[in-house]
């Protein structure tokens, strides 16, 4: 089961290969003080998820994490670890088995390429979903997400290769917050 989890993190945090692509999508409360938030606190730290079954794999949680705290650090906000904060974290890993069903129309000719009937092709499979939510520390409401999904690779990467990775998706996301209004 270990092994299995391990397998599964890594191949969805790890969720494009080279050549593929990510979606990337945000939506944000648009009376959310955003210029007055300073400082964040992680709402559940993702090397110790227990909700969160991808996340429980204590390698991906260190590198998502490190990957979002880089990123706000450069936007210029500050962790802290005790007391308040003006807003807090929160990441969820998930994946999802998918088809992809395209009908070419019907197929003419003779030859072992061609033939008379349909010509579809199936594709079978995994998207992967990240997600960074970051929830106002007074009122608790959900005031900014930020999402990444994609096809997640075959085979995983090697760890360099998967931090890699990891922190090209955090830097994605993030690169939506603070939000333009």
């Amino acid at each position: 089961m270990r092994g299995t989890i391990f397998f599964l993190a890594a191949l969805a945090v790890g969720l494009m290969t080279g050549c593929s692509s990510y979606t990337i999508v945000s939506d944000y409360d648009s009376k959310a003080p955003f210029e007055s938030y300073k400082t964040y606190k992680w709402a559940v730290d993702p090397a110790n998820a227990s909700g969160n079954l991808l996340l429980k794999n204590q390698l991906i949680g260190k590198r998502v994490k490190n990957a979002v705290d880089n990123e706000l650090k450069a936007k210029g906000l500050t962790a802290v670890t005790s007391g308040g904060a003006d807003l807090f974290v929160a990441s969820h890993l998930t994946t999802k088995d998918k088809l992809n069903i395209t009908d070419w129309g019907y197929r003419w000719g003779p030859g072992p390429y061609y033939g008379y009937g349909p010509n579809v092709d199936v594709n079978q499979y995994t998207e992967g979903t990240l997600v960074v939510d970051l929830i106002d520390g007074k009122s608790n409401e959900l005031v900014w997400r930020g999402v990444a999904t994609g096809a997640i690779s075959s085979t995983p990467p090697p760890p360099e290769e998967l931090e890699a990775r990891i922190n090209d998706i955090i830097g994605s996301i993030l690169a939506e917050y603070p939000p333009e209004k």
